[in-house]
């Protein structure tokens, strides 16, 4: 079978109703007896653009995907018709950049656990304030909070019903843990007369938990990347978790993690722990790295999955 055969295929299996799978992408069409059929939205898979993955087209004027890191990323975009740029990431966002490529930054950071009317209303006016532009909604890996504020600004503007909303999260990948986004998404009510939408910015300054959440992910990847190298690596796997573990340290000593600091310091003391037992093929520094990895999930599920 030929690649543009396969391209077809994949796309015309995008656009069917799934009903096996409990999800569909429609032409106007809708999912669920309590939701009425949205005018025409169409929601296309695009795949990826430069460096950009996960990227989707709701509509005409609307995408969502990872977050663009690179000039070549937001040139990229720029070709493909984006003129704004909406992160709902915590870190600020690369403005530099965006100016450079002649486009324009938001900035709504969001969490995992919902969506405040405030968020809704923030993302519903950029719709509103650029009701002719492209724009580009994003998180940092495009699965879960980007999908769920595209999702929650076309649906305030009459866009999107529920039953899309929550097809287009589906085929998107946000997670069923993040339960908080699927609601806050597919329940954003219209504008009320007595209601002002927020003031839009180019960059919002993050808590200092956000920014050093952002160092342990990073870090964490360093360390699995070396456990994966071990025993040739075996220095850089310790060193690098040694750094995982003053990541941990100093986050639960923050203000900002007061609700999480046991944990942060349980995981650093595990970390140490793991650490020390100095493993010398690459199952058993693979193995350290799962359970590292389980201590987070188990947290993130207490106290952001919400």
């Amino acid at each position: 079978m030929s690649t543009l055969e396969e391209g077809e295929i994949e796309m015309n299996w995008m656009r069917l109703c799934c009903l096996g799978l409990g999800f569909a992408i429609l032409f106007g069409s809708a999912v669920g007896s309590d939701d009425k059929p949205s005018s025409a939205i169409v929601i296309e898979k695009v795949g990826d653009v430069g460096g950009i993955h996960n990227v989707f087209q709701l509509g005409s004027r609307v995408l969502s995907g990872s977050g663009p890191s690179t000039a070549d990323d937001f040139r990229a975009l720029k070709e493909r018709g984006v003129s704004i740029i909406v992160s709902v990431d915590g870190t600020p966002p690369a403005v530099a950049l965006a100016r450079e490529a002649g486009m324009k930054y938001v900035h709504v950071p969001l969490s995992y656990d919902s969506i405040s009317r405030e968020e809704q209303l923030a993302l519903a006016r950029v719709l509103q304030e650029y009701p002719k532009e492209k724009i580009f909604f994003h998180c940092q890996h495009g699965k879960h909070r980007g999908p769920a504020a595209a999702a929650t600004a076309c649906q305030i503007n009459k866009l999107m019903t529920a039953a899309d909303v929550r097809s287009y999260l589906k085929v998107a990948g946000t997670s069923p843990d993040y339960i908080g986004l699927w609601t806050a998404a597919a329940d954003s009510p219209p504008k009320k007369d007595d209601e002002e939408l927020p003031e839009l910015h180019e960059s919002v300054e993050p808590p200092e938990i956000v920014v050093m959440m952002k160092e342990i992910e990073d870090q964490f990847a360093k360390s699995k990347a070396a456990a994966a190298k071990t025993p040739t690596s075996h220095d850089a796997f310790r060193q690098s978790n040694a750094l995982l573990t003053q990541l941990f340290k100093e986050s639960a000593r923050l203000p900002s993690a007061s609700e999480i600091a046991d944990e942060l310091s349980a995981t650093a003391a595990e970390v140490t722990k793991l650490n020390a037992e100095s493993p010398a093929n690459v199952a058993d520094a693979t193995a350290i790295m799962a359970k590292i990895e389980q201590r987070c999930v188990k947290c993130h599920a207490t106290h952001r999955n919400d």
